[in-house]
C-alpha cells in the first residue's frame, strides 16, 4: 500500500540512530538504485542482485530501504 509517496524517509528517520547511519543508508540505497534503473530498459523489465556483507553489516536494512525507495517511485510489483 502506497502512503504519502515518503516510506524510505520515514524508514531512514526511525531506523537510523546518528546521523553517520542515516548518511550510510541513504549513500548505500541510492547508488543500488542508480545502478538498477540503468539495468531497466523496456526490453529488460527485471533486475537482479545478491546481497553480501559480514553479519551485522546492514545488508537488510539496505533491502528494505531499497524496497521502501521502489514503493515510493510507483513501482508496480516489488
Amino acid at each position: 500500500e502506497r502512503a504519502d509517496g515518503n516510506l524510505f524517509g520515514r524508514y531512514v528517520l526511525g531506523e537510523c540512530h546518528t546521523d553517520e547511519e542515516r548518511n550510510c543508508l541513504i549513500s548505500d540505497v541510492e547508488s543500488f538504485w542508480t545502478r538498477i534503473n540503468s539495468y531497466m530498459t523496456p526490453q529488460n523489465s527485471r533486475a537482479y542482485g545478491l546481497a553480501v556483507g559480514k553479519v551485522q553489516s546492514g545488508k537488510t536494512r539496505n533491502y528494505i530501504g531499497l524496497m521502501f525507495k521502489a514503493n515510493d517511485s510507483c513501482f508496480g510489483f516489488i
